[in-house]
């Protein structure tokens, strides 16, 4: 069975529609390995949560990081220990 010329352009159109299409796809599966892998690595960063604390749960939480430091705590063990930064510890006085 021989194509007219018509046929062969119409298929080639076709060629060409699917060659993109694959690319197109093998572009998103790059970037979704991409952003997986950027997700991976923020989460090993230490990126936490936020958490909601009552004024009085902060209150006590200030109170007890103040007593740590008057002791001698490492700045960066209770700033892991309550969820918070190592600048929000140095500005509690």
């Amino acid at each position: 069975m021989l194509l007219t010329k018509r046929q062969k352009t119409q298929l080639s159109k076709i060629v060409l529609q699917v060659e993109k299409l694959l690319k197109q796809s093998e572009a998103a599966e790059k970037r979704q390995q991409k952003k997986a892998k950027a997700s991976k690595t923020a989460k090993g960063q230490g990126r936490r949560k936020r958490v909601k604390r009552s004024r009085v749960e902060a209150a006590e939480m200030r109170k007890a990081i103040i007593a740590a430091r008057k002791k001698g705590a490492k700045v960066a063990e209770l700033a892991k220990k309550y969820g918070v930064s190592t600048a929000y510890i140095y500005m509690i006085k």
